[in-house]
């Protein structure tokens, strides 16, 4: 930090070097015309007019500042306080200077005059300066929501996805694509898919009517039907490389940040903890240093219903107290609480999204569900009706619940890359950071899951019922509520069979 308040103290001397220059000569000419401390004060707006037109082209980008709308705003209260500051200083020091009979010539005391009130003005500058360069204020903020308010984003800014060539990840770029964003997708490829970045449109038709309906039309994107992929730059790195996250922000022009990379293996962060912990936490705090560095001040973060633990109440509300019970939970909620420090310190807005269970293939893209080793319950009962599988197994059938089976909440891939998208959208106009669950809100049991799968797959699927596992609760499902008179969010593909159509004709012709 002292060697950058260094650098940003010597290219502000020399540029102020340039505007005492100015202001010197024009406060001389100035005098011709009116009295001392006009004049001084002239001199001062002729200076600064200058030492803003060099900094707009040399300083203010150095410094990150937004744009220079903001900029020019910040620079121009800051002169003002110099302004004032100058002017004031040399009208009192030229009036104790004649009072004190020092024999100096009027010329001269008014020189000396002019020179200490230029000194008072340019700490005062540099002071200001230096606060607004590397400070988040609330008027930065309220600056920067009353410029972008009604245009948003500006469409040359890019969307940084981590962990965009997995799951959930690939579907909001594809997503993001098709709007008219244009997204720097970071994956380390250990469990992601570069092929999904590789999407092609299916169906170009209800895709804007699905925009519409879901509220994800944007005053300043045209969407891209005819090649949606161009607007993806893939960038293979692992979030533990602090230098390649440095030199992606320094070289992209990224408004946001979406995180979506992490493990999330539930039992295997049971057995090995240390793993999750470096890369769900360690490398999420890489990534917020080097947006903190880079002055990138908004994030979406892909979080879990996981960290509420066992429900004291259904369904899940944001306020439910927060209790994970395996490393994993716990590794995201580590990460919300450290959002929450740097929101508080550092200026940072995010939002946090709750879920259980993304499930489904894209109606729109050829994305879907792709893992190795495979966990998840629809996939695994798709690929035992698909005979990749002998059985499938129903752990529990004596819970209190409909069938006395599991209740689990899940949340079609389309609808939860939506959900994203809108709150990507909720950051442009508001300062606050908040919290989101998604979910439908009233869950399926395993059993109706498997029924509905037979009937949409028109197989048997061997069915092995075996006793509940340890740590399973009876029923989760999170309430969305919020989400839903927030955000805006609207699902649409909600119901267990479209969930199911979608996911079988993926898994039919499955391509990665």
């Amino acid at each position: 930090m002292t060697k950058i308040l260094h650098s940003q103290f010597l290219r502000y001397f020399g540029l102020s070097i340039i505007a005492l220059v100015v202001n010197l000569l024009s406060r001389i000419f100035y005098e011709l015309f009116f009295g001392f401390g006009v004049s001084v004060a002239l001199g001062y707006i002729s200076g600064h007019f200058v030492n803003f037109a060099i900094s707009a082209k040399y300083i203010f980008p150095k410094d990150k500042y937004k744009s220079t709308k903001i900029a020019f705003v910040k620079f121009s209260l800051v002169a003002f306080v110099g302004l004032v500051v100058q002017t004031f200083v040399a009208v009192f020091a030229l009036r104790i200077l004649q009072g004190a009979n020092l024999g100096l010539g009027i010329e001269l005391q008014k020189l000396l005059a002019h020179i200490c009130g230029i000194g008072f003005s340019f700490i005062c500058n540099f002071l200001g300066h230096k606060f607004f360069s590397f400070r988040t204020s609330a008027l930065e903020q309220s600056l920067q929501n009353r410029f972008h308010k009604k245009g948003g984003r500006k469409m040359n800014d890019k969307i940084l996805i981590t962990g965009g060539a997995g799951y959930i990840g690939s579907c909001v770029n594809a997503m993001l694509n098709t709007l008219g964003f244009r997204t720097i997708v970071v994956d380390s490829l250990i469990y992601g898919h570069k092929e999904a970045l590789d999407f092609r449109l299916l169906d170009s038709s209800n895709i804007l009517e699905f925009f519409n309906r879901a509220n994800l039309s944007h005053p300043r994107a045209t969407p891209n039907l005819t090649n949606p992929k161009s607007n993806t730059t893939f960038i293979k790195a692992d979030l533990c490389d602090k230098e390649a996250l440095n030199a992606i922000f320094r070289e992209h022009k990224i408004s946001c940040v979406l995180h979506f990379a992490a493990f999330a293996y539930v039992g295997e962060s049971v057995e090995n903890p240390a793993k999750y912990y470096a890369n769900n936490v360690a490398n999420s705090l890489n990534l917020l240093e080097s947006m903190r560095k880079f002055g990138i001040k908004r994030i979406i973060f892909s979080s879990t219903c996981a960290t509420y633990g066992n429900p004291l109440e259904l369904p899940i509300a944001e306020s439910h107290p927060q209790n994970p019970i395996n490393p994993y939970g716990r590794s995201k909620l580590m990460v919300e609480q450290i959002l929450a420090d740097f929101a508080n310190a550092y200026g940072l807005r995010y939002i946090a999204l709750r879920y259980f269970n993304a499930a489904g293939a894209s109606n729109f893209f050829d994305i879907g569900e792709s893992h190795s080793p495979e966990t998840h319950l629809i996939p695994l009962m798709l690929q035992t009706a698909l005979k990749k599988r002998e059985c499938f197994s129903v752990f529990g059938t004596d819970y209190d619940t409909r069938d006395g089976s599991c209740v689990r909440d899940f949340i079609h891939i389309d609808d939860l890359s939506a959900a994203h998208i809108l709150a990507l959208y909720y950051l442009e106009q508001n300062l606050k950071s908040e919290v989101f669950n998604l979910g439908n809100g009233a869950g399926f049991s395993v059993i109706e899951v498997l029924e509905c799968a037979r009937k949409i797959t028109q197989c048997e699927i061997p069915t092995k019922y075996e006793s509940r596992r340890e740590g399973d609760p009876a029923e989760l499902v999170g309430s969305a509520k919020k989400a839903k008179e927030i955000l805006g969010w609207n699902p649409i593909f909600y119901d267990l069979e479209s969930i199911l159509k979608s996911a079988f004709a993926w898994h039919k012709n499955q391509r990665y």
